[in-house]
């Protein structure tokens, strides 16, 4: 309950104190986002096969990876 309270920044407990620390945090989850996007893209250019659900996680990494950055 406690790390509960803790990550959700409830009552006096934080997790991040500045917007910095959040800053911080959504350009190293979209770097890393970017970089498995550079990798989802370039393996099905070289076997030029795609199924159904491989478009689908990518599709779905891009809009994750765009909200990522609008926040």
């Amino acid at each position: 309950m406690l790390y509960l309270k803790y990550f959700l920044n409830i009552g006096n407990y934080k997790l991040l104190h500045t917007d910095i620390e959040y800053f911080i945090i959504i350009v190293f989850l979209s770097f890393i986002i970017f970089v498995l996007l550079f990798i989802q893209v370039g393996n099905l250019f070289l076997r030029k096969t795609y199924t159904f659900i491989e478009i689908l996680a990518l599709i779905t990494q891009f809009l994750i990876y765009f909200l990522l950055h609008i926040a």
